[in-house]
């Protein structure tokens, strides 16, 4: 995934954003399957437009968001708020492969993580990282981490 710098928020989004008016309109359980897809693939940025009058409880989140509660400090979730990384490294997507790679080691995963312009390898532990981070992630030792697990596939 892509990402740009939010205007001059510090922020860092996705270049890609997942529209959720349609969301009012079909089960719970389902908008959250898709909210939860869209996390897995780096999405962090979303269309929370709603064109109809909803009253306070149709544009209430906060039920729907309790779903993602197994989210925990100290566990990244992809966002990119570390960026931007000086080495150019995609820190979102080297720890996504390393948390699929923990789960489920495989050689397709080393190929992805061999395929970005900047991986593990380039993290020079500067530690810019990780005072961004609002999750309390150590960017830099999942980046050790990755190069150690996925390196090794």
């Amino acid at each position: 995934m892509e990402y740009r710098p939010l205007g001059r928020t510090g922020v860092w989004v996705s270049v890609i954003s997942l529209g959720t008016e349609y969301l009012f309109e079909v089960p719970r359980q389902q908008a959250i399957d898709v909210v939860r897809q869209a996390v897995d693939q780096g999405i962090n940025y979303f269309d929370l437009f709603y064109a109809q009058p909803a009253d306070g409880a149709e544009r209430d989140f906060s039920s729907a968001l309790a779903e993602f509660g197994e989210f925990q400090a100290g566990e990244c979730v992809y966002c990119n708020h570390c960026l931007p990384c000086p080495a150019g490294i995609d820190i979102g997507a080297v720890m996504r492969l390393l948390s699929r790679a923990r789960a489920r080691p495989s050689r397709a995963l080393r190929d992805e993580y061999d395929a970005l312009p900047a991986n593990g390898a380039d993290c020079t532990h500067c530690g810019a990282c990780v005072s961004r981070c609002p999750f309390g992630v150590d960017p830099t030792s999942g980046m050790e981490d990755a190069e150690r697990l996925l390196a090794g596939l």
